[in-house]
Parts: C-alpha cells; structure tokens; sequence
C-alpha cells in the first residue's frame, strides 16, 4: 500500500503534461501537439464526434547483466487527453503541419470549409 507522500515523490506516478493546445479561430480550431517522429505509430490524433483525442502509448525495456547478476525493467505508460469542440467540424477535411517535434491540425468548422481545397 503506497502511501499519498510516496506516490507525489514517485515519478512513476506523476502525470505528464505533452503541451498539447487547442486554439479556436472564427473558422476553424488549431490543435496542437507534440509527436516526434519515433512516436508517430504509437500516437494517434482522431476527431470523435464533437471531440478530439490525443491517445498513446510508450514502453521501454532494458537489461543489465554483470558479474553473474542479471536485472530487467520495462516501463509502460499510456496517455489520453479530450478537447471538446463547440462548433461542430469538418472531420473529412482536417489539414497538418509538422514543425520540429509538434505537429498542427487545422479542424474547419462546418460551413468554413474552403471549397477550393
């Protein structure tokens, strides 16, 4: 039984903020996230409904081994945040945008979506 202390002091236990943002325009909402590229396939951006969903996963495994003495550690850890839209949106026409380790999706609201695109 871990104690409150214990886990505040434990960064196991710690929750991470990505820095991920959601900004709103008269046309559209911006999100913003970070992805490096190493975590593209285990980090997913999807639109449900009248949401958006920033949700992964992350594992690491290691091993030493010395003087006859073998230790493993593998860590994992999942990650899910909502931002919820007020406007509905143009899910079929999201646009993104890498920029170093972010990427931007451009989120249209229904009846700003630009024809020509």
């Amino acid at each position: 039984h871990t104690s409150i202390q214990e886990r505040k002091d434990d960064p196991f236990y710690k929750m991470q903020d990505r820095g991920t943002q959601m900004a709103e325009t008269d046309h559209s909402y911006v999100l913003r996230t970070y992805l490096p590229e190493k975590d593209q396939d285990t980090v997913k951006v999807r639109i449900l409904g009248d949401k958006a969903v920033v949700a992964g996963a992350r594992t690491y495994k290691d091993q030493l081994e010395d003087a006859g003495k073998k230790i493993d550690t593998s860590r994992y850890q999942t990650f899910h945040e909502e931002f919820k839209f007020v406007h509905p949106v143009a899910h079929n026409h999201i646009m993104q945008e890498r920029d170093g380790d972010f990427v931007s999706f451009v989120i249209p609201k229904i009846g700003f979506v630009d024809k020509k695109a």
